[in-house]
């Protein structure tokens, strides 16, 4: 009878852990296309403490200028943000905006700019927060470290 117990509360952790899953789980995303030419970065220390909380619209205001801004063109590194992007998944969990450290304008051969906001373990695109891959935080650290 115990292991039947133990059984059944196993089944149930299995059945609840997929359906919370599934909410957070997309299809293949295609947040950003092979159309981009250009990345910029605007950003301050990704580790930076702040007592409120920054959205994507304050951002700029908040920080004073004191951020830096680091463009790509490097179609390589392009492909590689793209990728990380795109494997973001929605988390429909969450009832907060992103605390920004960064904001990415991405820009495509036609003239179009998307706009993504990020952190460390988050990104905010078109009004949506998606949680992001940890070896996206740590390539990202590492190329806002070098001259591109």
């Amino acid at each position: 009878m115990k292991k039947l117990i133990k059984i059944l509360l196993l089944l149930q952790f299995i059945l609840l852990s997929n359906i919370e899953y599934a909410n957070c789980q997309n299809s293949k995303n295609e947040f950003i296309s092979d159309d981009v030419i250009k990345i910029t970065i605007t950003y301050e220390d990704l580790d930076i403490e702040t007592p409120i909380r920054i959205n994507c619209e304050n951002f700029h205001s908040y920080f004073n200028n004191s951020f830096r801004t680091k463009t790509i063109q490097d179609y390589k590194i392009i492909k590689k943000l793209s990728g990380y992007i795109n494997e973001a998944i929605i988390d429909k969990n969450t009832a907060f905006k992103v605390d920004v450290r960064y904001k990415m304008k991405v820009l495509y051969r036609d003239g179009k700019i998307k706009e993504i906001c990020g952190n460390e373990s988050v990104i905010e695109i078109d009004g949506e927060v998606h949680l992001i891959n940890h070896n996206f935080s740590n390539y990202l650290k590492i190329l806002l470290k070098q001259k591109v």
